[in-house]
């Protein structure tokens, strides 16, 4: 799966390709988005089909999920966590 590395903080995020098993946090589909995920969890998404104010030229659109007010490493980690054992309390 193709990603490429940035410094964040005290480790790296990575942006990577969304799937099925790990699908894009705006729209929640598993094909054509692009995550931004680090040691804390998904920081930003370039999604495909969900528009905000923030155009990213032909890959989509950004949405800075670390600057909103409901962004939680720890949610993330959890909700992350249950995908990886059976998608128990997620959708």
């Amino acid at each position: 799966m193709p990603s490429t590395s940035r410094k964040a903080g005290n480790g790296t995020a990575r942006w990577q390709r969304v799937s099925r098993t790990r699908p894009c946090p705006i729209c929640h589909k598993g094909s054509l988005c692009l995550c931004l995920t680090s040691e804390v969890g998904v920081e930003a998404a370039i999604c495909r089909r969900e528009l905000s104010r923030q155009p990213c030229g032909k890959a989509g659109w950004l949405h800075l999920l670390r600057d909103s007010p409901t962004w939680s490493p720890r949610i993330l980690r959890i909700e992350r966590s249950a995908q990886q054992i059976g998608g128990m309390g997620t959708k």
